[in-house]
């Protein structure tokens, strides 16, 4: 009876296998001669890819939400039964170039000055922890040169860690950490507010509630985007905050709304400054 569940299980993971990648279609299509395939190959070419098959593209490819589930449990079922560490995390930090294991926290600085550097980089030893060269969602601390209770510089990490729901906290607390010899609570050392605006507590409401910012926004960011911040900053930005990122408002998500956002706004649309100060009040504000 094992083996008979065995191979069901696994004639059942060849059927929602793209056969293109060869990985699982959690997000599936399917095509119109009835094969499917995974969202990302349907997209770069919709063409059928199983042997003896010569469909062509005539027919848009659809998503087909039954696939993707049972995909999505049959990847569950792999990731469980594969054996794991038990006290220690792989995680791919970037900037390192490989995987490195990290029992302790990921720190991330903004604009600090190479001694402060250093002194972030001692904490890292002293706490089995690494640190990051950029952001991504295995950040735990966003760690920013001024003291916990002046107003911090708004800085696209700063802004990152409080739409993620990271520990944003002065640079007083390594000092404190470093001081001790141990990691100190964060409560009393989180940035409470930024230099351009009289909002507070946004890293605490974020950390309280991570990635929920824009969730009800469906936001279309434009190539205008260029540096400081770039387009993929915003974008990141966005995701980070739980927003939808689209091209056209037809792929908004129900109860959505969809939002053009420009470099300096414009009439009906948002600008830079407008989603700094939602993330500085961790509220969508209205559009000026």
């Amino acid at each position: 009876r094992e083996s008979e569940c065995s191979d069901l299980l696994a004639a059942l993971e060849r059927n929602v296998t793209c056969p293109k990648c060869g990985k699982l279609c959690t997000e599936a299509c399917t095509l119109g001669c009835g094969h499917v395939l995974c969202a990302k190959c349907a997209t770069v070419n919709p063409s059928c890819a199983v042997g003896g098959c010569f469909s062509g593209s005539s027919s848009r490819p659809r998503v087909d939400l039954v696939v993707g589930k049972v995909a999505a449990v049959l990847a569950e079922l792999r990731s469980r039964a594969s054996p794991r560490a038990p006290s220690t995390k792989r995680r791919r930090i970037q900037g390192s170039g490989k995987s490195t294991r990290v029992k302790g926290p990921v720190f991330l600085g903004t604009t600090l000055s190479p001694d402060q550097a250093r002194d972030l980089q001692k904490l890292a030893e002293m706490t089995d922890g690494v640190v990051a060269a950029q952001y991504d969602r295995r950040v735990t601390h966003v760690v920013l040169p001024s003291k916990s209770a002046a107003a911090a510089k708004r800085t696209i990490k700063f802004m990152m860690g409080v739409v993620a729901g990271a520990w944003v906290v002065g640079f007083d607390w390594v000092e404190a950490c470093l001081s001790q010899g141990c990691r100190r609570p964060e409560e009393s050392f989180e940035i409470r507010k930024d230099e351009r605006t009289q909002h507070r507590d946004a890293a605490t409401k974020g950390r309280q509630s991570p990635g929920s910012l824009f969730k009800n926004l469906a936001l279309n960011v434009a190539t205008t985007f260029t540096t400081k911040p770039s387009r993929a900053e915003v974008c990141q930005l966005v995701s980070l905050g739980g927003g939808q990122l689209v091209l056209d408002p037809n792929e908004a998500k129900p109860g959505r709304r969809y939002l053009r956002l420009e470099p300096e706004g414009g009439p009906g649309m948002g600008s830079f400054r407008w989603l700094c100060d939602c993330i500085s009040a961790f509220e969508v504000l209205p559009l000026t």
